[in-house]
């Protein structure tokens, strides 16, 4: 992991809107975060973390396409609900995912997380 996050910084250095690469980044760490559970390993909270950063990161960038600025919402939500356990954020982000990007996967898999909330 470690040597990954050289990668990233050094991609992030040269260009710092790297869309791809903080999307790797962000998945990569609500992967890692999600397979264990908070308090039962040292780098928990480095790793909801460095996913929360990553999709807002991508979220901030203006000229994104609709379906990559949904799929930065829907992994928003996946990382505030099974990182951090709270559906209230999750629930907002899969409610923007919806509303930018409601016709590609990414806004229809939001909207199944809210209406399995319900």
């Amino acid at each position: 992991m470690r040597k990954a996050e050289k990668s990233f910084r050094k991609a992030f250095y040269f260009n710092p809107d790297y869309i791809e690469a903080y999307i790797l980044r962000g998945n990569i760490y609500l992967e890692q975060g999600q397979r264990f559970v908070e308090g039962l390993h040292d780098d928990f909270e480095r790793y909801r973390k460095r996913a929360k950063e990553s999709y807002l990161k991508v979220q901030s960038v203006a000229n994104i396409d609709e379906e990559t600025k949904g799929m930065a919402h829907y992994k928003l939500g996946e990382t505030y609900y099974d990182l951090y356990g709270n559906k209230e954020k999750a629930s907002k982000q899969w409610k923007m995912a919806v509303s930018v990007s409601p016709e590609s996967l990414w806004g229809k898999m939001a909207q199944e997380r809210l209406n399995a909330l319900k």
